[in-house]
């Protein structure tokens, strides 16, 4: 859950959304650790990396 929980009188809260499961794979794989374009889709087809979740499946959540 994100939100507004703190309040600073100098410094304001961010409020915005977590991030996607897999959202910056990417971005960190290839710029940040040096992956090639080929890599990342070889981990991506042995399911190393992925873009999928589960949280439809446990009991209680929102999607649920």
């Amino acid at each position: 859950m994100s939100g507004d929980f703190w309040h600073f009188s100098r410094t304001p809260a961010v409020v915005g959304s977590t991030p996607r499961v897999g959202e910056h794979n990417e971005e960190i794989l290839s710029g940040l650790l040096g992956f090639s374009a080929e890599e990342i889709a070889d981990m991506r087809r042995e399911k190393v990396i992925g873009e999928w979740d589960n949280y439809a499946n446990i009991p209680g959540t929102p999607m649920a």
